[in-house]
């Protein structure tokens, strides 16, 4: 990797660190409570606002959940699952784009003498709107782990874009209904609520999900690879 390589990537990792500290550090709960106020006030200024929320801390590896659940903790249903939903799939690409900047060239120089590594790549491209679709509706692999996996991959924008648009509503929707539950940013922060029977039906089918992806990923690479190797 090139200098600037490594001066962009150092720079990611302490904004992304300095994040974390003041997650851990400022008084956040009592602001968020204000912010809650002013939405209430300022909806359309307040929806832009979360937004852009949304695409910059998943960028920065805010947890999915949290997001979505404060989107239901200040729209309530139904509107916090379009917002949640919104969000998300704006904070999925951004987080995409910016892995594709920092870290397709280090992919890249890594497959070129891997044929195996090169197949798995063209298969993710052959078949990207289905693999990523099926593992964005597994909700056993985090969000931001995939956001940033895709990135590094030779996955177009559009068909990554609109599958995980696709496969992001049933996550986010669940988690928007449990940010309604909540009564403070407390609750939210701290993962004290419970997802009940939705969140277990929607294990069981991203488990289903995951396998599927796997036989899809493996057949595809497969046929990949021995025409490589044919060739």
């Amino acid at each position: 990797m090139n200098p600037s390589g490594r001066l962009r990537i150092a720079v990611a990792a302490a904004l992304g660190a300095a994040i974390l500290i003041a997650l851990w550090a400022l008084p956040l709960v009592e602001w968020l409570d204000i912010a809650v106020e002013w939405n209430g006030a300022n909806p359309l200024l307040g929806a832009g606002i979360y937004l852009a929320a949304c695409t910059i801390g998943s960028v920065f590896f805010l947890p999915g959940s949290w997001l979505a659940m404060t989107g239901g903790y200040l729209y309530g249903l139904p509107l916090g699952i379009v917002m949640a939903a919104i969000g998300g799939a704006l904070g999925a690409f951004a987080a995409f784009m910016s892995s594709r900047t920092f870290a397709r060239a280090w992919a890249f120089a890594r497959l070129e003498s891997h044929p195996r590594l090169q197949a798995l790549d063209k298969a993710l491209i052959e078949q990207s709107f289905v693999i990523v679709l099926l593992t964005r509706l597994a909700v056993v692999i985090p969000y931001n782990v995939l956001n940033y996996l895709y990135g590094a991959t030779g996955v177009k924008k559009i068909p990554y874009a609109t599958a995980s648009a696709l496969g992001l509503i049933p996550a986010m929707a669940l988690w928007a209904y449990v940010g309604t539950l909540a009564s403070n940013f407390d609750d939210i922060l701290s993962g004290n609520l419970e997802t009940g029977m939705p969140g277990r039906i929607l294990f069981f089918v991203g488990l289903l999900a995951i396998i599927i992806a796997v036989i899809v990923v493996h057949r595809a690479a497969s046929r990949v690879l021995g025409q490589r190797l044919g060739e």
